[in-house]
């Protein structure tokens, strides 16, 4: 019994040692031999679950890759549909702004036009300080003087000119208190809005060879008294009295934001350094009923004048100034009058037209009759025997040939 049962147990030992594969396998012990087909069967079944497994993986990869494309294309085509509907938005957002920029353009010109039609280009309003129960006393472009004209010897060469509304083809503003200074454009300079001092004439030389002063002094009154009576025999004045025209002009200017001031004045200049600070200034002023107590605002009118691609609004700015321009023929006095300004002559207290003539509330206009053959011909001449004071209607005139001196 004892030696059976102990190869019993080397038997068994050695059969789990093996995994049951030993030579005593297929001895007929019903002990040592199933263990071993259970293990092989368990082996086989789990290899078979292996390999199906491995035959679905590809198969699941394809799908799950399907899906992802099938999300990717909706997901673009989503895309390419909001797309698609932003830029028809966009598109039409474009059109609706060059719609109404158009429609701005033409607005504005509209407008212009219709101050066209009320009259030429000219002086409509200066600075007021009185009122009354007559419609003349509140004046209109002379109220005590004529553009606000006042005298300036404490500055050098500066003209002084109050503040004042005027029209300019069609388009309608108001400067700040004008001061100008005796510039002309430049004549060296290409640079935008350049301007150099006025040239002066030269001393007669019969003043400067007159002796002492006291002596010069009485020689250049004879030159005055020529001046002043058009009497060339008695001092050829015309070389040394030379007429220089002063004028408005107004453009429109890109609004880059900046303001830059537009002509120079010793004593003034507009009181903003952007386009909009001016405009929210003056805008303020007026809408208050009150004015720059420093007459330093200008209300000069912003407008859309282009588009680019018929989109985008561009935005352009009034700017004026004063220059001066030296003129290459001498103006008879004689061809100024004083203007029939009857509310004028009413102002403040009644004048006769006479006395009116040595008023600065004096208005003056200039015959615009011209001999083409002798523009600047003597009056009582050949060229203008009856005068220059002619009735009837002209075509190009004195003042177009004045005016077509002045550079561009």
């Amino acid at each position: 019994m004892t030696s059976h049962g102990h190869g019993t147990h080397q038997e068994l030992t050695s059969s789990l040692k093996s995994g049951g594969n030993n030579s005593n396998s297929n001895s007929g012990s019903g002990y040592g031999s199933a263990p071993e087909t259970d293990a092989i069967v368990i082996n086989k079944q789990s290899s078979s679950k292996s390999q199906c497994l491995f035959k679905w993986i590809p198969l699941i990869f394809s799908i799950a890759a399907l899906v992802i494309s099938i999300i990717i294309l909706i997901e673009i085509s989503d895309v390419k549909t909001n797309s698609d509907d932003a830029m028809k938005a966009s598109s039409s957002n474009e059109q609706a702004i060059g719609h109404l920029s158009r429609n701005a353009i033409l607005g504005q010109f509209a407008f212009e036009q219709r101050i066209r039609s009320d009259g030429d280009s000219g002086i409509t309003n200066t600075r007021q300080y009185n009122d009354g129960d007559a419609m003349y006393d509140d004046g209109t472009y002379s109220n005590g003087a004529v553009s606000a004209i006042h005298d300036h010897a404490d500055f050098i060469n500066v003209a002084g000119m109050g503040e004042l509304q005027a029209v300019l083809n069609g388009v309608e503003f108001q400067t700040r208190h004008n001061d100008y200074s005796l510039e002309m454009p430049s004549t060296t300079s290409t640079e935008y809005g350049e301007t150099e001092q006025l040239p002066f004439p030269d001393v007669p030389p019969e003043v400067l060879n007159a002796g002492n002063v006291t002596e010069q002094i009485a020689e250049l009154q004879e030159w005055f008294r020529a001046f002043k009576t058009q009497n060339k025999s008695h001092r050829n004045y015309p070389d040394y009295f030379k007429p220089n025209l002063c004028y408005l002009e107004g453009t429109w200017i890109m609004d880059d934001g900046v303001l830059d001031e537009p002509f120079n004045s010793d004593r003034h200049e507009i009181d903003a350094s952007t386009w909009k600070e001016l405009h929210d200034k003056i805008r303020f002023m007026v809408n208050s009923g009150r004015k720059d107590p420093l007459e330093n605002l200008a209300q000069l009118p912003s407008s859309i004048r282009n588009m680019i691609d018929d989109i985008y609004p561009v935005i352009s700015n009034w700017e004026v100034r004063i220059v001066c321009h030296p003129l290459s023929n001498d103006i008879r006095t004689a061809r100024f009058r004083v203007a029939d300004d009857i509310s004028v002559q009413l102002l403040n207290s009644p004048l006769r037209r006479d006395e009116l003539e040595m008023s600065r509330r004096a208005r003056f206009e200039i015959s615009k009759f011209i001999n083409l053959d002798d523009p600047d011909g003597d009056e009582g001449s050949d060229a203008y025997p009856d005068g220059y004071w002619q009735p009837g209607i002209k075509q190009w005139n004195y003042l177009d040939y004045l005016m077509e001196q002045v550079p561009g």
